[in-house]
């Protein structure tokens, strides 16, 4: 059996388009493939989990420096790894840049025979003086591990299209979109009750956000647009460091009384079955996909997004699953809000073409059946099919 380990950033219950990818690739190659990650932890210290999607080493990171994780002992975690193992292929979620060191160490010392994939979810973006001398240091690795690369996955065409390092190395980038799990659209009782408690219980139409409170997700162009959008009520579903700014503004535009913050929940799926459209209002590029985008389509729900030009426009098809505006413009998101929540045909329809897009394209068992074929090429063990 193909030997395969992904190094990952973190693992859930953390949160993150990332985290998850990397939890649905394991779940949906686990039968074919023998599958290792390694990731950081948060919590009191290193551990090893057994699924059946394969070994989790979680390793207890000494803080963060530039929202990297550190992690010491790192490189010779993973060189003793290897050589325990011998793995046919390593899967680099990227960016990930302790990680990143960490392997370019133990290839330094014992140059990778296995095959490098790098799973490539988005650039390095950066601003701050400090943090473009931080990445101007890290580049060279990073260049160096995609040379070394035999495949670089993009997670939709428009990600290979305008990403500066995947331009450089296009001839072995390959698409593998996001995925969610097969069964991922489908209700439990219980859940389908909760369903009613929140729809009862914060009003109607509903419109959601789940995701990170931070700057790059635009929630502040969002608050704005509520006032032009009457009688609706909003959710914003997660946690991060805005929540105070978010709910002071709220307030000062007259609408607290429509926009709650119930922080991060245990389960999404009664919040995504509750809400009539997921709006996500990125401004930033560093918005590479936007996986809640699939996890409310599975529910036959339409999505409003902003219209970056990354995979979250490959993913939402304006006209089509959803409508998207001009990253930034509350005005043109309260017109979009206004269209879809005034037209419950309109919104229907939409919403039923976004359920039957994700089954034509972003279900485990379509994705991870692409990845297996890939990484089955590569490695030349067993059948791809």
């Amino acid at each position: 059996m193909t030997k395969v380990l992904h190094l990952g950033k973190y693992y859930p219950p953390e949160p993150g388009g990332i985290e998850y990818v990397l939890k649905h690739l394991l779940e949906a190659t686990g039968s074919r493939f023998d599958n290792y990650a390694i990731v950081a932890d948060k919590g009191s210290g290193h551990r090893e989990e057994k699924g059946a999607g394969g070994t989790v080493y979680r390793r207890k990171e000494a803080g963060t420096m530039f929202l990297t994780p550190i992690l010491p002992g790192l490189a010779s975690f993973l060189h003793g790894l290897r050589k325990r193992h011998g793995f046919d292929c390593i899967v680099l979620h990227a960016p990930n840049p302790m990680t990143s060191i960490a392997l370019a160490i133990s290839d330094m010392v014992a140059p990778l025979r296995e095959k490098l994939v790098v799973f490539y979810h988005g650039d390095i973006l950066v601003d701050a003086a400090l943090h473009r001398l931080a990445y101007s240091l890290f580049r060279p690795i990073e260049r160096r591990l995609l040379r070394k690369a035999v495949r670089i996955i993009a997670t939709s065409p428009h990600q290979a299209r305008f990403s500066g390092n995947l331009k450089r190395f296009e001839g072995k980038v390959e698409i593998l979109p996001l995925m969610v799990p097969d069964d991922w659209g489908a209700g439990t009782p219980e859940e389908t009750e909760e369903a009613r408690s929140i729809r009862s219980g914060f009003g109607t139409p509903l419109v959601l956000f789940v995701g990170r409170l931070v700057a790059y997700k635009g929630l502040s162009s969002l608050i704005s647009a509520v006032p032009e959008v009457p009688g609706a009520s909003f959710l914003i579903v997660g946690d991060g460091p805005l929540e105070d700014d978010l709910k002071k503004q709220a307030v000062r535009l007259g609408v607290s009384d429509r926009v709650r913050f119930p922080g991060r929940v245990r389960n999404l799926k009664p919040y995504y079955m509750a809400c009539d459209l997921l709006v996500l209002p990125s401004v930033s590029a560093v918005e590479m996909f936007g996986l809640v985008q699939l996890e409310a389509m599975s529910f036959g729900k339409p999505v409003v997004t902003s219209d970056l030009k990354t995979g979250v426009t490959y993913a939402n098809v304006d006209g089509e699953t959803g409508l998207t505006f001009p990253a930034g413009n509350s005005a043109k998101l309260s017109e979009a809000l206004n269209r879809l929540l005034s037209d419950d045909r309109l919104r229907e329809r939409m919403g039923r073409y976004a359920g039957e897009r994700v089954k034509r394209e972003f279900l485990s068992s379509v994705v991870g059946g692409k990845f297996i074929g890939m990484i089955t090429e590569l490695c030349g063990k067993g059948d791809p099919a």
